[in-house]
């Protein structure tokens, strides 16, 4: 038993000292700089504030932004989508010009440069950057004060489906939705973006009666409405991150029976 019980806690030891030595290569990226183009689409511009206000919620750091590229010395997170790469005046573009992987829209492309202390988010096109900053943020070690990501971490990435979509009931039937203000609807979707959602199907208060689904005047509030209930379609409309999906207000679902 002896040996056995030696040789796991040799095993353990070279597991701790191996996770010591990955933590140690982590590229510190506390004071970077984000580096965007000067022109921006909606969306990019989405992606962007995603990026600067998720890091601020769980490190109490606030990147700024820049068109230029920072001074020697200073980690920058290029956010991009590939046609406005040559838009930022810097020779370290040269990197990104021969990409491999998909090319399919809503892909994008993480790519880190040690030389340069560089970490670069390359959307297809300006949805892919959103999805690739959500990617980013997926492997940021976040701390209060402190924000790293892994030195060896690349991807190439494209959806495999074109609809990836989640439904939203503004009504009393989830017992969560009906009860949430425009600040949580806000969180809720930039969740759903950070893992690739594309698409809402939003669900009035009213729709079970609409359908037959539910008894004859059902009441359609609670006492968890934070929000009138008469917003058709949910309150969503007030925030700025479901501008960048594709909204609808009715899938045709076949139920199983």
């Amino acid at each position: 038993m002896r040996p056995i019980l030696l040789l796991i806690l040799l095993s353990g030891t070279i597991d701790a000292a191996l996770a010591r030595t990955a933590a140690a290569v982590d590229l510190d990226m506390t004071k970077a700089i984000v580096v965007t183009p000067p022109q921006r689409t909606e969306l990019e511009q989405q992606a962007v504030r995603l990026l600067i206000d998720e890091v601020e919620a769980r490190s109490n750091i606030r990147w700024s932004t820049s068109p230029e590229w920072p001074n020697q010395g200073t980690p920058a997170i290029v956010v991009s989508s590939a046609s406005s790469l040559k838009e930022l005046k810097s020779p370290y573009i040269k990197y990104m010009a021969n990409l491999g992987g998909s090319k399919s829209p809503e892909g994008f492309h993480i790519h880190f440069v040690k030389e340069m202390s560089a970490v670069f988010v390359v959307g297809n096109d300006p949805r892919g950057v959103l999805y690739g900053v959500g990617r980013l943020l997926r492997e940021l070690r976040m701390l209060p004060s402190h924000v790293s990501v892994p030195a060896d971490f690349n991807v190439h990435s494209a959806p495999v489906v074109p609809l990836r979509g989640h439904q939203l009931g503004y009504r009393p039937k989830t017992n969560s939705y009906d009860g949430w203000d425009v600040a949580q609807w806000e969180q809720y979707i930039r969740d759903l973006v950070v893992f690739g959602v594309n698409a809402v199907e939003l669900i009035p208060p009213r729709s079970s009666a609409c359908y037959n689904l539910g008894p004859p005047g059902e009441d359609v509030t609670t006492s968890h409405s934070s929000i009138p209930t008469h917003h058709r379609p949910p309150p969503t409309t007030k925030v700025g991150i479901a501008g960048t999906l594709d909204v609808a207000t009715e899938w045709t679902i076949a139920p199983v029976l």
